[in-house]
């Protein structure tokens, strides 16, 4: 694919363009928490197969789970090389909003060059598997040699972010990615990318109706980047809007936007 598209609301467009960021969420209190605990049920299931009831290693593996999940940080930006979805429209805007299309290949070439408490920005297209057709993922946990519980919980937390269960292949979803432990926090700062004097760190919201509150990072990127903008269905914005805003926001184009934007084939009502 040329193109990887992210769905959002019309305020998350705005913010995106304002202030030329894109965000990156806590993968473990984001609206696919059920995915993270997906690759945790798959690797009890191996457990239960290549091990005798004696010697499980299963006892304690929640709680090593539970753990990675509050030390381990992983921060994700989703994308889908679909622009115009009906399930994507319905999940992410569908009282309004826009799926925006960055070059893929710019976009990884950007984030290649993008390092974050010494780690790198990752770019990932997601495997869908079943519990029926998990041999890759098996080959992993043959790798760990038997050293689990203790220590796998992070690891399993870190393949939780390349598979999802076969019921959402339609998706056809990418991710860019980075990892960060709570240790990190205390040495926030991404370091200056050229051509912006603001670093970006780590910032903190409340969720969930306000019962708990998640990290994120938004993290600067250039607008050249954006070459499509496709308006959802049940959206008012007209294209010359759009038009308008990318030339407002991006200093760079001097008033020429290669930008294409257009309006979504499918029809909601």
């Amino acid at each position: 694919c040329k193109r990887l598209y992210h769905y959002c609301s019309l305020d998350t467009l705005m913010i995106i363009l304002k202030s030329k960021t894109l965000r990156f969420s806590d993968i473990t209190k984001s609206n696919d928490r059920k995915e993270v605990i997906y690759i945790l049920d798959l690797y009890k299931d191996y457990l239960k197969e290549n091990f005798p009831c004696n010697e499980l290693p299963i006892n304690g593996l929640d709680f090593e789970f539970k753990k990675a999940i509050e030390e381990y940080k992983l921060y994700c930006f989703c994308m889908s090389e679909k622009g115009d979805l009906l399930s994507q429209w319905r999940g992410y805007a569908l009282n309004g909003g826009v799926s925006i299309g960055f070059n893929k290949k710019e976009l990884e070439k950007y984030f290649q060059e993008y390092k974050i408490i010494g780690k790198t920005i990752e770019l990932n297209k997601i495997e869908y598997i079943s519990k029926n057709s998990a041999s890759k993922v098996n080959k992993v946990f043959e790798s760990w040699n038997n050293e689990f519980p203790i220590n796998n919980g992070g690891e399993l937390l870190r393949l939780s972010a390349n598979y999802k269960d076969i019921g959402f292949k339609e998706e056809k979803e990418w991710r860019l990615k980075f990892n960060s432990f709570e240790s990190d926090f205390n040495n926030s700062a991404l370091p200056e990318v050229e051509g912006y004097s603001n670093k970006s760190c780590i910032e903190f919201t409340c969720y969930n109706n306000g019962k708990d509150i998640k990290s994120y990072y938004d993290i600067k990127i250039d607008l050249d980047l954006i070459e499509e903008i496709i308006i959802g269905p049940n959206t008012d914005l007209s294209v010359n809007t759009v038009k308008a805003m990318l030339q407002r926001y991006n200093e760079k184009s001097q008033g020429r936007i290669e930008t294409e934007v257009k309006y979504s084939n499918i029809n909601l009502k």
